[in-house]
């Protein structure tokens, strides 16, 4: 029998049984909860990791030296050509720094200034990254200083500023032997907003803006505290409580990555320790209720599967029987209810797809109005509601194969028919 005249078969079959439309809600049903919990769980797995990276101290390693030391230790590491390292700092404070800032108009307070190091990486959303000298990226909505209970309407919109220019204001200060403070240096520095990134993807604070290497290094060799002796800047640190020790900052590329390389420098026989460790518990233990569900869930549905599958076929034995009687071999029969369901499968599991995107957008605005779920990126998970589709067709197969066997004598085809 021609592939045709199978295919014409099992579609008469779906016209005439109401059993079919059972099957379909069923196994849709079971597909988009399996999307749903897989969708769920892999949302917070990301979650985690994107709340984690986004603030580059999680995903630093303290490497202890005297102070006269950190040049050797930075260059010592450095050489150590570690995979997983972006960058190594002589100091925490390296990647950043806290500065002035003003457009003469109506934007006036302090940033904090981060330069875009290897490891430090931001999305650009308008606009281009900053690489070139004196030009930077800032957040879309924007507000200079600490920012505490502002509406929507007190943040600036800053695609109205792109392209513009802002001044930062350096003061450098040097620290006598006496710990006397002197304004000893000062200057201003044009920097032109050339791209924006969305603060609600990102987590950094409403005053976070980025440079290249080359202009924070500059800016910051005109900012900030200097020694006036290196007895002075011992005596600091003494002072400070770091008995005149220094930690160098290790940035690795993934916070996951983080104990591989702590462990890695301990063997060389660095003092290295981890100095803030994000609490996830509360969110590991959401991914692990949610795995475990998922599990519960999967046997029960395989299970539940199996004895619909079951009782489907079963239902189906006059029919089969009378296939038998006409003449049609058991693969001929088989082939005709396999691509009854399977057309039901294919078309449950389209349905499905369609669904899960529009309660994913459903979903995606809402959480884009909270605090910190604006930070979830929900990535469909197709492919375990795929497996388990493949794997009722595997069932459905095997208990057709088994009934029929069951047919081969012809008093057992009769009894299918009288009943």
């Amino acid at each position: 029998m021609k592939f045709k005249d199978i295919l014409n078969l099992s579609l008469k079959n779906l016209r005439d049984k109401r059993n079919n439309i059972l099957w379909f809600i069923i196994l849709s049903i079971f597909l988009l909860i399996f999307n749903i919990l897989f969708t769920v769980r892999g949302t917070l797995v990301n979650f985690v990791a994107s709340l984690i990276n986004n603030d580059i101290t999680e995903r630093y390693i303290n490497v202890e030296s005297k102070i006269e030391e950190v040049a050797k230790t930075k260059a010592d590491i450095e050489n150590l050509n570690i995979s997983n390292v972006a960058y190594v700092f002589a100091s925490s404070s390296d990647a950043l720094e806290t500065l002035n800032i003003t457009n003469n108009k109506d934007i006036n307070g302090t940033i904090t200034l981060y330069g875009l190091y290897p490891g430090i990486n931001v999305d650009v959303i308008k606009g281009k990254k900053a690489l070139n000298d004196n030009e930077m990226i800032c957040s879309d909505t924007f507000y200079p200083g600490y920012y505490e209970n502002k509406t929507s309407n007190e943040l600036y919109d800053m695609s109205k500023y792109l392209n513009s220019d802002f001044i930062i204001k350096t003061e450098k200060i040097l620290l006598t032997d006496n710990f006397e403070h002197k304004v000893i240096a000062n200057a201003n520095y044009s920097l032109k907003l050339v791209g924006l990134y969305n603060q609600k993807n990102n987590l950094m604070g409403y005053d976070v803006c980025y440079v290249n290497k080359n202009t924070l290094e500059k800016i910051k060799s005109m900012n900030g505290l200097v020694y006036e002796s290196k007895n002075t800047e011992t005596n600091y640190y003494e002072y400070m409580g770091y008995e005149n020790k220094k930690d160098v900052i290790v940035l690795v590329n993934d916070y996951k990555e983080r104990e591989n390389v702590l462990k890695f420098l301990r063997e060389k026989g660095y003092n290295a320790n981890i100095i803030y460790e994000y609490d996830t518990e509360y969110l590991d233990n959401m991914c692990l209720i949610v795995k475990i569900i998922t599990i519960i869930l999967t046997v029960g549905f395989c299970l539940i599967m199996l004895l619909f599958i079951t009782k489907t076929v079963r239902k189906d034995m006059p029919t089969i029987a009378l296939y038998k009687i006409i003449g049609y071999k058991n693969n001929i029969v088989r082939k005709i209810f396999f691509y009854q369901y399977a057309i039901l499968g294919c078309t449950s599991y389209i349905m499905v797809l369609f669904l899960s995107l529009i309660l994913k957008n459903i979903v995606s605005i809402v959480l884009k109005k909270g605090a910190i779920t604006r930070i979830f990126t929900i990535k469909l998970n197709f492919y375990f509601s795929l497996l388990f589709l493949m794997g009722t067709f595997l069932l459905l197969y095997l208990i057709l194969t088994i009934y029929l066997k069951t047919l081969n004598k012809k008093g057992q085809i009769l009894k299918e028919l009288e009943e």
